[in-house]
């Protein structure tokens, strides 16, 4: 299930899922930044993208596993 706030990467950004367009189908995606700390910044909206559930399904659980690695690794060089 795709959710309003859930963020992805797609081609070298990082997006957040914006809205719901029920008449097209597909979500409207902005670009963000993500500070070391955690804080998200919102990016130009003109800049965002439409995309459907099922591609943002999948970029979504891609996004996820790739933080996991990223944490993981942090941790390790920490250690």
């Amino acid at each position: 299930m795709v959710k309003i706030d859930d963020i992805f990467s797609y081609e070298d950004n990082i997006y957040e899922v914006e809205a719901y367009n029920k008449k097209a189908k597909v979500y409207w995606c902005t670009p963000i930044s993500i500070a070391e700390d955690g804080r998200k910044f919102t990016g130009d909206s003109n800049n965002g993208i439409n995309l459907s559930k099922k591609e943002i399904k999948v970029r979504v659980k891609q996004f996820k596993k790739e933080l996991k690695k990223i944490k993981k690794n942090a941790k390790r060089s920490q250690d």
